[in-house]
């Protein structure tokens, strides 16, 4: 008898899709691999800084990987994108082409872009806002058709590649290679990136999460072992206008030379805080050349996961489960008496009198992305529904995501209370909704709080949402 696929309704307003066997014919994992490049042509659009980027360069090609599963029963992929971000309709599109070539079902494709901020953009409707023209949309449609066509490419090869695979997993620790990015500053208010050096600062609101995590599927009959590694900042080191997987893409090429034989996957954790600048660096720490910055970072992201790849700890395969559920999550709505300002501040950004908004560098953004958030969010509800996702093999392991930029608390929190022996939080995972701060960043408000359309209880309710999911996952059939 062939096993079934059941849709579970988690509650009125969730739902969770997961795989269980109903004949008692035995779990038989398997692994597989492919990768594709996607980068887009030069002249094209690059998303980010609220302000007008054409790409004029490749640094380093941006490329898709993709890890099917199979545990003889049903078969999931994993896609991990160097992009900033894939928006929600493309990764219908990619959900349903990778469902037409390989017959996975939509929910058991999980897309997860690294958020790398020298990638193609799959904004499909113009933002003035973000200095994107209408003579943009045409270049930006044909991208977004060959990403879903070569993930589709990929997803395929990686299905015929499946092989059977023992898993094992390890962590280590990387230091002072992501920092907290927000700061409480001596009159009171939150800074974003307030600068090297800044005597203002009092504190950072927050720890960085420095845990890096492992995950090894090792394959025989020749073909190359697949690793994923699991480490959480922004991917925004290099800037400019030259396409680049920044230090993701550097970890993995790494990776892949250090551990001859092994096919490396880099998947961001939740590293909405988070990035690569210290305020009070040691020597050696400040490298002004970006690009070699970005290639320092990804060589130590690979460095630190090469200090415990050969003691990882071999865990037992099971069956492969997929899940997703909505979770309420509040909002974050403006009072009446700033909505006047934030629309001065958006005609003045749209125009280009940047000199009627009394701010510069990161303080600017912020007070433009704030604008922006104030007034889309004047008539929303007072809670959203965010669709949270994870992927399980067997009790051992554990992908969860989340359609935005986490704080890494909240990934924190999640790995240190999950029922699975390893968990690897995944920001901007099946959609793109902004930032999930924590409820200390909204009492000293700085850029992610100011621009989140997310208010105060957001963290616990994400942390709940995702325990209560992964809880319930880890007692279906093993």
């Amino acid at each position: 008898m062939r096993r079934f696929v059941f849709l579970f309704a988690v509650c009125c307003a969730c739902a969770s899709l997961c795989a269980v066997a109903d004949d008692g014919s035995p779990t038989v994992f398997r692994a597989g691999f492919a990768r594709v490049d996607i980068t887009p042509d030069v002249g094209i659009f690059i998303p980010g800084y609220y302000k007008r980027r054409i790409a004029e360069g490749v640094r380093d090609p941006l490329e898709a990987s993709v890890i099917a599963f199979d545990d003889n029963h049903v078969k999931a992929v994993l896609v991990a994108v160097d992009n900033v971000h894939v928006q929600n309709d493309v990764i219908a599109l990619v959900q349903a082409e990778v469902e037409r070539r390989t017959g996975i079902a939509a929910a058991g494709v999980i897309v997860h872009s690294s958020h790398t901020h020298t990638g193609g953009e799959t904004l499909r409707k113009t933002c003035p806002g973000l200095g994107m023209k209408p003579e943009d949309m045409p270049a930006i449609t044909n991208y977004v058709n060959l990403l879903v066509k070569r993930i589709g490419d990929a997803a395929s090869a990686a299905v015929a590649d499946l092989a059977p695979a023992t898993i094992a997993v390890g962590t280590a620790e990387l230091k002072r290679h992501a920092f907290v990015r927000t700061y409480l500053m001596k009159d009171g208010k939150l800074r974003t990136n307030p600068g090297v050096g800044n005597k203002d600062i009092v504190r950072p609101v927050g720890m960085p999460d420095e845990t890096l995590q492992l995950a090894r599927f090792v394959r025989g009959g020749g073909k190359p072992e697949i690793d994923v590694i699991n480490f959480q900042n922004h991917p925004d080191v290099i800037g400019g206008s030259k396409f680049s997987a920044d230090w993701v893409g550097a970890a993995r090429r790494e990776m892949e030379r250090m551990a001859v034989g092994v096919k490396c996957v880099v998947v961001n954790g939740t590293q909405g805080d988070l990035n690569h600048i210290a305020v009070d660096p040691r020597p050696g720490e400040t490298v002004k050349d970006t690009y070699a910055n970005a290639l320092n970072m990804g060589t130590m992201v690979a460095a630190a996961a090469m200090t415990v790849w050969g003691r990882c700890d071999p865990v037992p395969a099971g069956c492969l489960h997929y899940a997703s559920e909505l979770v309420q999550v509040p909002s974050n709505k403006a009072s009446p008496d700033e909505l006047e300002e934030a629309r001065r501040f958006i005609a003045a950004h749209e125009a280009g009198r940047s000199g009627e908004i009394p701010f510069t560098g990161m303080d600017y953004v912020t007070a433009v992305a704030d604008a922006y958030r104030k007034v889309r969010m004047e008539s929303s509800p007072d809670a959203f529904p965010v669709r949270i996702c994870a992927l399980s093999i067997g009790m051992s392991l554990a992908f969860v995501g989340f359609p935005g930029e986490p704080f890494c608390d909240i990934g924190r929190r999640i790995k240190a209370k999950s029922p699975y022996r390893m968990t690897m939080a995944m920001c901007l995972t099946n959609g793109t909704v902004g930032y999930f701060p924590t409820d200390e960043a909204y009492r000293y408000p700085g850029y992610e709080a100011k621009t989140s359309s997310y208010g105060p209880g957001t963290a616990d309710a994400l942390v709940n949402g995702q325990l209560t999911l992964l809880n319930k996952m880890i007692k279906w059939r093993q």
